[in-house]
């Protein structure tokens, strides 16, 4: 067991306390609001602030990783080595990861994905999918940065087990989306294994930051279409804006 320098402690206490604090507290607020309203809803401006503000914080991670690795002459832009069995290892990261969350939808009842954060989070307008097309840039790349990346490296050379450190950096990714509940937690836990896997064999980050955007598109389309319908279902279902044959 190694003790790594002061920057790279302070980087595993950010990722390991702070940000699982941060959506911790979070979660509990939803889950007030959602008792207080039996339904979790965000105005459209409440969206975009949740929007911004998460912008924000993921251009603080990616800052932070990029100093931390600068510090131990640690690369995050490098590129994978051009080839089939790349492309075959990016796809099939992909497909993986498709796969699984199909699996865990059917674990889910409709009641329950209507409460569910992510659906109430979905975008609704032009603006708002501007704003989460951003948020998904930025998330592919911060989060792969710090967590397959700078996190991984530095638990790695404190505990001398690749593989060990994979599973605590897959820890704290899952605890940094404490927002979105224990199921999906343990998916973003998987997720998080099939990211370091990749990175592992294709030998760069920019593969996993590929994956990471592509499947967030795709499901961040799939819940919009959802929560569309969700909340056409609602106003039809609404007896105060029925109207009475005549």
């Amino acid at each position: 067991m190694q003790i790594p320098g002061s920057p790279s402690l302070a980087f595993l206490l950010y990722l390991f306390l702070f940000l699982p604090w941060m959506a911790y507290k979070s979660r509990r607020k939803i889950r007030l609001r959602q008792n207080a309203a039996q339904e979790t809803t965000f105005s459209d401006t409440d969206l975009e602030k949740i929007w911004y503000g998460t912008i924000l914080q993921l251009a603080i991670l990616f800052i932070l990783a990029w100093q931390v690795a600068a510090g131990f002459h640690y690369s995050i832009a490098v590129l994978p080595s051009a080839g089939f069995s790349t492309i075959a290892e990016t796809l099939s990261a992909l497909a993986v990861c498709l796969l699984i969350r199909a699996l865990v939808r059917r674990t889910t009842t409709e009641t329950e994905r209507r409460s569910m954060v992510v659906f109430a989070l979905a975008p609704r307008s032009r603006r708002q999918w501007l704003l989460k097309a951003i948020v998904v840039l930025c998330a592919s790349v911060a989060e792969e940065a710090a967590y397959r990346g700078v996190c991984w490296q530095i638990l790695s050379y404190s505990t001398g087990h690749y593989q060990f450190a994979a599973l605590l950096s897959s820890v704290a990714f899952a605890l940094a989306h404490w927002i979105q509940g224990w199921k999906s937690m343990f998916f973003i836990f998987i997720f998080a294994i099939i990211m370091h896997t990749l990175v592992w064999y294709t030998q760069s980050l920019i593969t996993a930051m590929l994956v990471h955007a592509a499947y967030d598109c795709i499901a961040i389309t799939l819940i919009a279409i959802e929560a569309a319908r969700f909340r056409k279902s609602s106003r039809e279902g609404d007896p105060g804006k029925s109207q009475c044959p005549g």
